[in-house]
Formats: C-alpha cells, sequence, structure tokens
C-alpha cells in the first residue's frame, strides 16, 4: 500500500508539473517580447502556478480515484493485460470533454491521462524491479529549464535601472519621514519653527542597477546644530532599508516641505 500511495503521488506530481510547464510554453508565442525578460518571466510563472493548481486538483481527485478504481480492477481481473490500464486511463480522462462537449478539452485529457497511465506502469515496474524512482523528479526540472531557455532567447535583456529611477521608487507614496524630503535629487532649504533647515536627498551606486538613496537633514538655531540621515538600499521593484543615524529634529518631523 505505501509503494501504491508513493507511485500515485509521483505520478500526480510528475505528470501536473510537467504538463503546466507545457501549456505555459504554448503561451511563449503569444506573449509581448518588447516589455523587458524577468517582466515575461513574470507572466511565465504565473501560467505555470494557475495551470498546476487547476490541473493538479483534477488529477489529484479525479484521476487518482480513476486509477485506483483500475488497479483494482486489473489486479482481479485482468492483471497481465497491461495495455488495457493504460488503455483505459485515456478512455477516462476523456471525461471532462465529454461533459462539457469540447473535442479539445476531450484530447487534451485523454492524453494527460495516457501520460499518467504509461508513467504510473512504468513506476510500477521499476518498483517492483526494486530500482529507484525518485529521479523522474528531473523530469520537470528539465522542462522548467527549457522554458527558461526559450524565454531567455525571446525576450530582450532588462533595461539599465538608473540611479533616478531608484529615488522615484523610494519617493513613491506618502505618509512617512521620506514625504518631506526633495522627491529627486536635490536640496531643499527653507524655515521650519525658527529653525533653518536644509533636506537633501541624493543617491549613489553600490552596483549593477543597485542604488543607495539617502536621505539628510540638518538644522540649525543660534548656536543648536544637528543632523541626522536614513538611506535605502533600492534595486528594481524592491528596496530595503539600510542605515540611518541623528536625532529626530526638535520641530515635526512631517510638517510639509516649504
Amino acid at each position: 500500500m505505501t509503494d501504491l500511495m508513493i507511485r500515485k503521488l509521483l505520478t500526480t506530481f510528475v505528470v501536473t508539473t510537467s504538463t503546466s510547464i507545457l501549456f505555459s510554453l504554448s503561451d511563449l508565442p503569444r506573449s509581448d517580447y518588447s516589455i523587458a525578460s524577468h517582466l515575461v518571466w513574470n507572466d511565465i510563472f504565473y501560467n505555470i502556478y494557475f495551470y498546476n493548481m487547476y490541473i493538479g486538483a483534477i488529477i489529484f481527485i479525479y484521476g487518482n480515484a480513476v486509477s485506483l478504481a483500475i488497479e483494482w480492477a486489473r489486479c482481479k481481473w485482468f492483471s497481465r493485460q497491461v495495455w488495457l490500464g493504460i488503455g483505459l486511463h485515456a478512455f477516462w480522462g476523456m471525461g471532462l470533454g465529454v461533459v462539457i462537449k469540447s473535442w479539445i478539452f476531450l484530447l487534451i485529457g485523454m492524453l494527460i491521462a495516457l501520460a499518467y497511465g504509461v508513467l504510473d506502469w512504468w513506476l510500477e515496474a521499476r518498483m517492483l524491479k526494486q530500482k529507484r524512482v525518485a529521479f523522474i523528479l528531473l523530469l520537470p526540472v528539465v522542462l522548467y529549464a527549457v522554458a527558461w531557455a526559450a524565454l531567455y532567447e525571446k525576450a530582450p535583456s532588462d533595461p539599465s535601472f538608473t540611479m533616478e529611477e531608484a529615488v522615484a521608487f523610494v519617493v513613491q507614496g506618502g505618509g512617512t519621514d521620506i514625504q518631506v524630503f526633495p522627491d529627486h535629487i536635490g536640496i531643499w532649504h527653507g524655515t521650519i519653527d525658527s529653525y533653518r533647515v536644509v533636506r537633501e536627498t541624493s543617491a549613489g551606486p553600490l552596483d549593477e542597477n543597485r542604488y543607495i538613496v539617502t536621505f539628510s537633514e540638518t538644522w540649525r538655531k543660534g548656536k543648536i546644530i544637528n543632523s541626522r540621515h536614513f538611506s535605502y538600499q533600492v534595486e528594481r521593484d524592491s528596496m530595503t532599508f539600510y542605515s540611518s543615524e541623528g536625532d529626530s529634529p526638535p520641530y515635526d518631523r512631517h510638517n510639509i516641505k516649504e
């Protein structure tokens, strides 16, 4: 019973994942390759996830129920007719296409069920000979690599991520200390509660397509002078807090720049 369940789960995983990747590859000719490659890959990844979720549910519930019933019938009546068991998988795989009256779904369901039946029989034969079967998990990995290679060949290189874009990414939105600083690389001078205030937004490269965006603030009133700064590490579509130093200003720190 343990071997049976392992075999069914392996078959379900490999067939579901491989089918989802193949379906996603079929979408490649319709993809928009004028956009950056990482965005195209996001589309492919979500397609794989979408297909995997629905195909997996159908195979796990309906496919395995049918397969176990065929397994029982084969053990009782036709244990030597392997081809009949595989054929019955293909026959019952057409069920969804019959229900929704679609020959495309009928054909796809039959092919997926046929693949399930063949792989299930192959795993059974190897397990009976006490041979290893775990390496079959490499099949989805290979197909995934093929999908990545196809995308790499089709899609253009990602455009450079500039320092100005890094600053624009950090300052978007509101409700934080960042909103009082210039929304571009530059300096602001003003007076707040009798303090002469200088606020500066600056940026510098950390490595390729990654920057440190720094917000500095200095205030002066008579002999009182103090400052603070905080910075973020920024790359395309993400940022993380990098460092901070200094005290909070004595005036309302959320005072919008004049």
